[in-house]
This record gives C-alpha cells, sequence and structure tokens, in this order.
C-alpha cells in the first residue's frame, strides 16, 4: 500500500482492502453476538460499530507490521483508466472522464458541506432556540423530574422549537441539550409525553448525540463502503432498541410504552427526526421495536460491557488481520 505507484493505486488498495476487512469484521461480530446469545443492543451497537470503524484504520495498520504484505486483488479501475490510451481518439471519452472526476469532486465537496452545516447547527440552534426554564410548565416539569430521578441524572436543557411539528429530539456533543416543539408541549397526551420523554433521555443518559455525529462521520468518510451504509443502518435500529430499553428502565410499562410508540409514529409520519428521534430513520425496525417494548422489562441499570468490547476489538482486529 505504501509502496504503491501512485495516489490512485494506493486509494484503490485501500478502498478494497477496507471493503473487504469491514464484510469480515461483520462476519466476525455477528458470530460473536450469536455465539454468546448477546442480547443487549447496547452491547450489539458497540460492537457493530467496532465492524465499522476497525476496518477504516485497519489496512494501514496491517501494512505498517508486515510491509511486504500481499495487496488483495485490486479493483479493476486502473486497468480501466489505463484504456485511456486507447480511447483518446474518441471526443465521448475525454468528456466521460470530465463528467466522473466531476462527479467525484462534487460528492466529496458535499459530504465536507453536510459535515460542516452539521457542526454548525450544533452551535447555532442552542443559542438561538428559547430555553424552557423550570416552572414555566408545571406538569412537564413534574414528569421530568420523576424520570430524571428514576434515571439517576441530572437535568438537562431544555430548548423549545417553533418548528411545526411534534418534535422532540437530543443533540449536542459536548453538553446534552433536549429538544421539543410547542406542538408537542401543548398537543401531545401525558402518557405519551412521558414515553417520548423517557426515551429521549435514555439517548441523552447514552450519549448517543455523540454516537450518532461519529457514526455519520464514519459513513461520510466510507461513502465508496456498502457495508458500511448497512451497518449504519443495523447500528440506529441497536441504538432505538437501546434507548427503548433505558426509558422502560424508568418504569413505562410495556404496554403503554407501544402504544406511544404507535402514537407518535402516526402523528410524525411525515418528519425525518434522524437517529435524537424516538423513531429512528424513516420508522426502519418499528415492528421489532414494539416486539421488544412487550417484553419483560430490564432491571436495574444497563451496564457498560467495557472488559468485553475491548477484547472482542482485540479480536476482531488480530483475526482480520490472520484473514485478510
Amino acid at each position: 500500500m505504501f509502496t504503491a505507484k501512485s495516489l490512485l493505486e494506493t486509494a484503490n488498495i485501500y478502498m478494497v482492502e477496507n471493503i473487504f476487512q469491514t464484510l469480515v469484521a461483520f462476519i466476525l461480530v455477528w458470530g460473536l453476538i450469536l455465539l454468546f446469545r448477546i442480547r443487549n443492543p447496547a452491547f450489539r451497537a458497540n460492537l457493530l460499530f467496532l465492524a465499522m470503524a476497525l476496518p477504516l484504520v485497519g489496512p494501514p495498520l496491517f501494512y505498517l507490521a508486515v510491509p511486504s504484505r500481499a495487496s488483495l486483488p485490486l479493483l479493476p479501475l486502473d486497468r480501466l483508466l489505463a484504456l485511456s490510451t486507447y480511447f483518446d481518439a474518441y471526443p465521448w471519452w475525454q468528456t466521460m472522464v470530465t463528467l466522473l472526476t466531476l462527479a467525484l469532486g462534487l460528492t466529496l465537496a458535499f459530504l465536507l458541506a453536510k459535515g460542516a452545516l452539521s457542526l454548525l447547527a450544533l452551535w447555532y440552534l442552542p443559542r438561538h432556540l428559547g430555553r424552557l426554564e423550570p416552572g414555566q410548565h408545571p406538569q412537564f416539569e413534574a414528569m421530568l423530574s420523576q424520570l430524571l430521578e428514576r434515571g439517576g441524572m441530572e437535568r438537562p436543557v431544555v430548548l423549545v422549537s417553533v418548528a411545526p411539528g411534534y418534535l422532540c429530539a437530543t443533540m449536542g456533543l459536548l453538553r446534552p441539550y433536549l429538544v421539543l416543539s410547542r406542538e408537542a408541549l401543548r398537543g401531545l397526551a401525558p402518557a405519551e409525553l412521558r414515553a417520548v420523554l423517557a426515551h429521549e433521555l435514555a439517548h441523552i443518559q447514552r450519549r448517543d448525540s455523540r454516537r450518532a455525529f461519529l457514526l455519520t462521520s464514519l459513513s461520510h468518510i466510507l461513502c465508496f463502503n456498502p457495508m458500511a451504509w448497512a451497518l449504519r443502518r443495523q447500528i440506529l435500529l441497536e441504538t432505538e432498541l437501546a434507548a427503548d430499553q433505558g426509558a422502560r428502565a424508568m418504569g413505562i410499562a410495556g404496554y403503554d410504552y407501544a402504544h406511544s410508540l404507535i402514537q407518535f409514529s402516526q402523528r410524525s409520519a411525515a418528519q425525518a427526526l434522524g437517529v435524537g428521534s424516538p423513531f429512528g430513520d424513516s420508522h426502519h425496525g418499528l415492528k421489532r421495536r414494539l416486539q421488544e417494548a412487550l417484553k419483560a422489562a430490564p432491571r436495574g441499570p444497563v451496564r457498560h460491557h467495557s472488559l468485553g468490547l475491548a477484547g472482542a476489538a482485540s479480536l476482531v482486529l488480530v483475526a482480520t488481520f490472520l484473514i485478510c
């Protein structure tokens, strides 16, 4: 990889090995999940994130460890571009190369602009949305205080949006913010608002806003890897399942929570709320979430399997190196 003849060949090697290593890492991680019957969605999400993140640094690390390591078969991109010597006489060939180069440049510019706008939004919104101070909405404050006490959490900053619809989400990289629309505060039934609040507080407790930012950034970096997008979709589902589990640990009954999920899903069918919403991306996995909500509630707080995650990371990295 480091001895490639051109930058194009280096990128070619990296893309091929990243895709293949992501596939191998996913198979290894999924095998661990099935072998040890891991049912904790938070731990599953972390394991799947490993399968996505480790191949990001895998190719250069492996070549640094073993410089003489043979590379995987390359994509035919080099050979296709080498055909330019035969097609230079055709006017459409240069037009094709120009269009492909322009498309690649526009894609990269779009991803960079999207990331910059996301960072700008995280800085801008907390400074321009109104805050809901304690005492302004007594019924909401009583509900929030009870959930915070059950979750062992401090009160987050509550922001009120004038955006239309039933918006309820979390945001913030360093400081957590709970964002509610006025319509959600006024229009949701108490049981429904309670379930939505518990779900969002579970997101804050798990620091999912940071995870979502890392996941989105990683997806943009690995935009060429279809396995990365498939893993992102599954991680989003596991993240929502973990937040559902955290909400039910705060005392929300399974049937009431499932009923609130259906009601809020119908209300916000036209909204794209992203990972901070109670229903994730385009209601992905709503059926499975309803099934999980009707199961027995988890007992006590969800444990953080730091040692198991470190062991899995080491195992996947070593196994991927030996296989690839």
